[in-house]
């Protein structure tokens, strides 16, 4: 069984991955920082799982990684993907071989994973209804063609872009702490009440129409 020491380095490592992740990150920080914060996050995880990776994997993360590196090759060799091969594989591929061995992960409790999950989505929120109210973007994400792509000089058809970019990122995004969220059986009534409401929030601020429709069909079900 890992110890708990490497619970507390896969838990930091997985914050700082999933924060170098945020589109907002490389516009306000720097992309050279983005990338250092990836590739070293990475690099830590890969080193501190090398004992347990051979024990735990199974036929279906073999696959997955399989298809995924698969995908990436066809994508590059027909042209339809630019970016960089051996960071987008690595970024997706790695996780996944960590992931394997998480069955012990009940004996620790990831604190600061869900503390840092809940201040991110309550700054993504709080961010796109701010973007809503003063129809303005706090961030440009100049880099960014789809978020450029996705902006309307229309009142009626702003959309947000908070901290991923593009809308539709956004109000996926959202969706899915959402459903966490609506789930959870550890969070009291009032809290869990509020956090719905600023998401359902966010999500009228991203204008996502099918997100706000396939929402709506949950509550009323």
């Amino acid at each position: 069984m890992p110890s708990v020491n490497s619970y507390k380095t896969y838990e930091w490592c997985a914050i700082i991955l999933t924060f170098s992740m945020i589109y907002a990150v490389p516009e306000l920080c720097g992309s050279v920082i983005k990338q250092f914060l990836l590739m070293s996050s990475l690099a830590i995880l890969i080193i501190v799982s090398l004992p347990y990776l051979k024990r735990d994997l199974n036929f279906f993360s073999l696959f997955y990684c399989f298809g995924i590196t698969l995908g990436f090759l066809f994508h590059r060799i027909l042209g339809v993907d630019e970016t960089g091969f051996f960071g987008e594989v690595l970024l997706r591929v790695v996780p996944v071989l960590i992931i394997v061995h998480y069955k012990y992960l009940r004996v620790y409790d990831c604190k600061k994973v869900r503390v840092f999950a809940l201040i991110f989505f309550v700054l993504e929120c709080l961010v796109a209804i701010c973007e809503r109210l003063t129809l303005s973007h706090f961030i440009s994400y100049e880099s960014d063609t789809q978020a450029m792509n996705s902006d309307m000089d229309f009142d009626e058809d702003f959309r947000s872009f908070s901290l991923m970019a593009h809308p539709l990122y956004n109000a996926n995004v959202v969706s899915f702490f959402l459903a966490f969220i609506m789930c959870s059986k550890t969070i009291r009534k009032i809290p869990k009440i509020s956090l719905m409401f600023l998401g359902f929030g966010a999500i009228w601020a991203f204008n996502s129409r099918a997100c706000m429709l396939m929402w709506l069909l949950i509550i009323v079900y």
